[in-house]
């Protein structure tokens, strides 16, 4: 049987190897989690920052909700242009509450 710390990191492990850029946010869009991809794209110091700004993006009237979405956009993660498709699905706590939201970046420029 697994350690649910055992069962975290490898979750962890399975993330940080993703091809692509990949993390997660709060429900104030502040940046908990970013793979090794996303760090090396977005810099080190993007924990902590919200989406908008790690993506170096203006938010546009329908950010206010967190749904799940995907699309096409222009950002700027590191101060580098880059087109992207992004996928984004929320994060639920056990009551059912939207707790954040987890995204999936990939460079398509």
């Amino acid at each position: 049987m697994h350690s649910s710390n055992g069962v975290a990191a490898t979750c962890t492990k399975i993330l940080d190897d993703q091809p692509v850029m990949l993390y997660t946010a709060d429900v104030q869009r502040k940046v908990q989690y970013m793979n090794t991809v996303g760090l090396k794209t977005a810099g080190a110091n993007a924990v902590g920052m919200t989406s908008f700004e790690m993506l170096g993006i203006t938010p546009t009237s329908s950010s206010g909700s967190i749904q799940a979405e995907s699309g096409e956009l222009t950002a700027h993660p590191g101060g580098r242009r880059m087109e992207v498709t992004y996928y984004l699905t929320p994060l639920h706590d056990i009551a059912g509450k939207t707790a954040g939201y987890i995204e999936v970046i990939n460079d398509i420029t």
